[in-house]
């Protein structure tokens, strides 16, 4: 899984790999987690974190998104289908999105 080139450390994961790693970001498992699941050095995968275009940050992030993404979705659906709860959290939701989507606009991503 570790690759060494010109003293650097690469990291190499398989589709299924990259998909657990989705999963498991989905769920929120942090990213120490994560390197003690596929038992890899976590100061490693922390700088690869730490580079929002490397393959590990792009597949965290996208984890995280397609989870959530299913979650809204999931809850739209119960809330137009009457749902009081549902409407409670959807109408949070989208004030939170707002909030973000504002801040990024203003501030950029990092805010």
């Amino acid at each position: 899984m570790h690759l060494h080139f010109a003293n650097r450390t690469f990291m190499e994961f398989s589709p299924e790999q990259l998909e657990e790693l989705e999963n498991l970001a989905g769920i929120n498992y942090t990213i120490r987690q994560i390197a003690l699941y596929f038992n890899v050095d976590y100061k490693l995968l922390l700088s690869f974190y730490s580079d929002e275009a490397s393959w590990f940050r792009y597949h965290f992030d996208r984890g995280r998104l397609l989870t959530q993404a299913k979650v809204d979705m999931s809850t739209v659906q119960s809330a137009q289908g009457g749902n009081i709860s549902a409407q409670q959290i959807f109408a949070k939701r989208r004030k939170e999105q707002e909030y973000t989507t504002l801040k990024e606009q203003l501030f950029g991503r990092h805010q």
